[in-house]
């Protein structure tokens, strides 16, 4: 059975995580991602966008997403990188091996 390595990193903002993923022209998933999303749907900058999923109480709802998102990529062959910094400093750095589904 083929293997596909997905990466998870987490870190505070500016620590380089995008800068990494676009230097090594990966894929990801990213909380950034749909919280851009959500402010250009919405008319808002991202500061305003963060600030509205926040008063809504919506970070379930970008979980969700979030979590969606990875299950989909995992399913297609190719490298992944995930990154959120919503996600625990617990897992950071590990690196899981997930088979092609």
């Amino acid at each position: 059975m083929s293997k596909q390595r997905v990466y998870i990193t987490s870190g505070v903002s500016g620590s380089g995580k995008s800068t990494y993923i676009k230097k090594h022209n990966l894929d990801s998933v990213s909380t950034d991602e749909i919280v851009e999303n959500y402010a250009k749907e919405n008319g808002f900058n991202y500061t305003e966008a963060f600030d509205e999923i926040q008063s809504r109480k919506l970070f379930g709802a970008i979980n969700s997403i979030f979590f969606d998102n990875i299950i989909h990529n995992i399913k297609i062959p190719m490298f992944t990188l995930v990154f959120s910094n919503y996600l625990s400093d617990d897992i950071a750095g590990i690196n899981l091996e997930a088979p092609l589904v």
